[in-house]
């Protein structure tokens, strides 16, 4: 019983975390698929208690997906907010407060933040945009997470089999 309780917490805890802050990302044509912020990103880590930050002009490739699996996991897709951070995670090494398996952490706790809080998170255009193109729809669901929680899984397993690589040729 006591074990479903703190696993319980901890559900409702993760589910805290969320977006602060997301920028516009610009493609850099250099042949590797890699783009470049046009801010700041904010995420709040309910997880470790922690605001982290990616500043601008951080360069990343939103999703290391290996063309296995790509017919699974799509390149483009709802995870590549939780991606970019993810990318600078590793890039910095945990931005010296994480280790491997608390980056990858925080990769599926981004993954799993709610829709509503994403889209209060982008910038006012952006938001402006997309209400004019009537799709402000999509993320009205309150409860509604961004990434399903199958592909947030799968990713999530993904980065802990084979993110090290990554990891160690930072």
């Amino acid at each position: 019983m006591l074990c479903l309780v703190l696993c319980l917490l901890q559900f409702f805890k993760q589910m805290k975390s969320k977006f602060i802050k997301v920028p516009p990302y610009s493609m850099l044509p250099d042949g590797k698929g890699e783009w470049i912020s046009e801010g700041e990103m904010i995420f709040y880590s309910a997880r470790f208690d922690k605001y982290l930050e990616v500043p601008s002009g951080s360069v990343n490739n939103l999703a290391s997906i290996p063309w296995l699996f790509r017919r699974i996991f799509a390149v483009n897709g709802p995870h590549r907010p939780a991606a970019a951070l993810h990318d600078y995670l590793f890039e910095t090494h945990g931005m010296g407060l994480f280790n491997l398996s608390q980056s990858n952490l925080i990769f599926y706790d981004a993954m799993r933040t709610i829709k509503k809080d994403y889209f209060d998170a982008l910038g006012a255009i952006t938001r402006h945009r997309i209400r004019q193109s009537g799709r402000a729809h999509l993320f009205e669901n309150v409860n509604s997470q961004l990434v399903d929680p199958i592909t947030a899984w799968g990713m999530y397993q993904g980065v802990n089999i084979g993110g090290f690589v990554a990891w160690n040729n930072n």
